[in-house]
């Protein structure tokens, strides 16, 4: 009877998936009882046991989970990170790209009157149509150079190579902007 009890009281507590079980831990006092109640309280301190093995084994699992929780968490704040990281980069690379823009389009379309005005043979140029040129060029090239920089490496990860590009090409666009 006092198997089935304890059986009994540990499928309840399966079939219903969040249990409660209180006990008064009347076996843990000093005091001496009749035959009865030691009885009774061998019979409780047995139930307790196999609720609390019982217990132990779900509460076990239930701080893994958690524990795998608190991971996944970290795992997801740190993929936000790098997320956000991303996007400021990409943000950055916008930026200067629009920069570079402002400078490259008024050199094209003077590029175009010089084409005009001077005709296709370089060495008869005046020399500040060569530098425009020249300044047609370079931004040409800043930016090529900012495009074919890898924002990210295979892994995901911000890319050294795109920090360093924006410090170099947003110095020229500096120099453009501010001849």
């Amino acid at each position: 009877l006092e198997a089935l009890q304890i059986v009994t009281m540990d499928r309840f507590a399966e079939m219903t998936g969040s249990t409660v079980f209180v006990s008064d831990y009347i076996y843990s006092d000093a005091h001496l009882y009749d035959d009865l109640t030691e009885s009774y309280r061998k019979g409780l301190a047995q139930c307790d046991r196999a609720l609390a093995a019982a217990c132990d084994k779900v509460l076990e699992a239930a701080y893994t989970n958690r524990a795998e929780a608190i991971r996944i968490a970290e795992e997801l704040n740190v993929g936000a990170l790098q997320c956000e990281a991303i996007r400021r980069r990409t943000y950055m690379f916008y930026n200067l790209l629009a920069r570079l823009d402002a400078s490259f389009l008024p050199l094209i379309y003077r590029m175009e009157d010089i084409l005009k005005e001077e005709g296709e043979d370089y060495s008869r140029y005046s020399q500040k149509s060569k530098e425009e040129i020249a300044s047609c060029v370079s931004i040409a090239l800043t930016i090529k150079s900012v495009l074919d920089t890898p924002l990210l490496t295979d892994d995901g990860v911000l890319t050294d190579a795109s920090e360093k590009i924006i410090d170099s090409a947003g110095q020229k666009c500096n120099a453009y902007e501010h001849p």
